[in-house]
């Protein structure tokens, strides 16, 4: 007889989750509107159904940059979210335990199982 609750039972699937997704990440995009004088107002808002999405959160690299208007560094980061989104976009944000992350890329597996985006954060 196959075993009804699957192969791994749901309270230890929800508590591997937890383990391997610690953090949870809110996508969010990007709305311009131009008002009578043509100034541009940028509003950020939550994308439909991708809220708190489970995610691990990795750092890959920093880079220190000089220009004219000073020193600055780049953080590089890899978000893997536990799930296929395929909305996100390179022009949207991720926030994940409270740090905004601009997105650089979006990559998906090949079994539409995990999404994994290459972001950054500029200080």
């Amino acid at each position: 007889m196959a075993n009804p609750l699957g192969i791994v039972h749901p309270a230890l699937k929800e508590r591997m989750q937890m383990m391997f997704y610690p953090s949870l990440c809110t996508i969010e995009q990007v709305t311009e509107t131009q008002d009578s004088f043509g100034a541009v107002t940028v509003t950020w808002s939550t994308l439909a159904d991708h809220a708190e999405l489970r995610c691990r959160l990795a750092p890959n690299s920093a880079n220190e940059i000089h220009d004219l208007q000073g020193t600055y560094v780049v953080h590089s980061w890899t978000i893997a979210l536990m799930g296929f989104y395929p909305g996100v976009t390179a022009k949207m944000r991720a926030l994940v335990d409270g740090a905004r992350y601009e997105v650089e890329t979006v990559q998906f597996d090949g079994n539409r199982q995990l999404t994994r985006l290459t972001v950054r954060i500029v200080e």
